[in-house]
């Protein structure tokens, strides 16, 4: 009783997409995209975006359910979206992990802060690109676009590099 709250709010400065997510011309329909994030709301926020985009979006919101599923199927996913900072596990060697276990599945690193990253150590776990958070459908759909780019011209494994 008698307390006074005030609440300030970032200014968002970007546009807000208002078109309808709309699958790619080129984009192959039903591709398995494996989401990790340890917040479930963007991890339902990204499948709702893949679904959009005609991907096939399977998520999880530990590493170690990642991990498990893509060692049930090493072969089963088109592609990996995984948060950078998470609790037990950074995405970086969960990236790492995966790389041993299906070295031909890229992998997209989410994050708000890259720190001191270089894009080789980067490159060396299979990230072939980082998705900025805040991000959008176009950033999610760009991000996509150079997997496919990836893909198309041969992923190669450690052995290839």
């Amino acid at each position: 009783e008698g307390s006074r709250f005030e609440v300030y709010l970032p200014v968002w400065d970007k546009p807000i997409e208002t078109r309808a997510i709309q699958p790619a011309a080129d984009a192959a329909q039903g591709e398995r995209v494996l989401v990790l994030d340890d917040e479930p709301y963007l991890v339902e926020l990204v499948e709702h975006i893949l679904r959009g985009l005609g991907y096939e979006p399977v998520g999880v919101d530990t590493p170690g359910e990642a991990l498990a599923r893509l060692s049930a199927e090493p072969a089963g996913f088109w592609a990996v979206l995984t948060d950078l900072t998470m609790p037990h596990m950074t995405g970086l060697v969960l990236a790492r992990y995966m790389r041993e276990m299906a070295p031909r599945v890229p992998v997209v690193l989410a994050t708000g802060n890259l720190g001191g990253l270089a894009p080789e150590e980067l490159a060396d776990t299979g990230i072939v690109t980082v998705l900025r958070k805040p991000y959008t459908v176009a950033d999610v759909e760009q991000a996509l676009d150079v997997v496919r780019e990836h893909k198309k011209h041969g992923f190669p494994t450690d052995g290839e590099r």
